[in-house]
């Protein structure tokens, strides 16, 4: 189950005279995804990026990588157990510049920005 963060905000409006309304404070949850969490390194990458999933139960996930103009470059399909679970992209084909590497499955959407240098 997602975990929640309860704050409290409050808005202030300031007319240009220097006059001002208070309007009544809300609170709103803010909510965590701690079904999975994804780690990679190196960033930025040349060639192999280390993607690590650690997950909260077993799992079957999409690792969908993306350019920055949205377009797909790669997707594979993986088991994963609960805990921890590496797997390398190798990402030395790829044309120099930005990333999004996406994990999904039914309960999963987390993705991180990765930067592909050929230096």
């Amino acid at each position: 189950m997602p975990s929640a963060t309860r704050s409290t905000i409050g808005i202030k409006q300031v007319d240009v005279d220097g006059h001002f309304t208070s309007l009544t404070s809300r609170g709103i949850d803010l909510r965590r995804n701690s079904r999975v969490k994804l780690d990679g390194y190196p960033n930025p990458v040349k060639d192999l990026y280390h993607l690590t999933i650690t997950g909260a139960k077993d799992d079957k996930v999409s690792i969908d990588v993306y350019d920055i103009l949205g377009r797909s470059v790669s997707r594979k399909t993986l088991s994963i157990v609960k805990g921890s679970n590496y797997h390398d992209l190798n990402m030395g084909s790829y044309t120099p510049g930005t990333y999004i590497v996406r994990v999904s499955s039914a309960e999963i959407n987390e993705s991180m920005t990765v930067v592909k240098v050929d230096y």
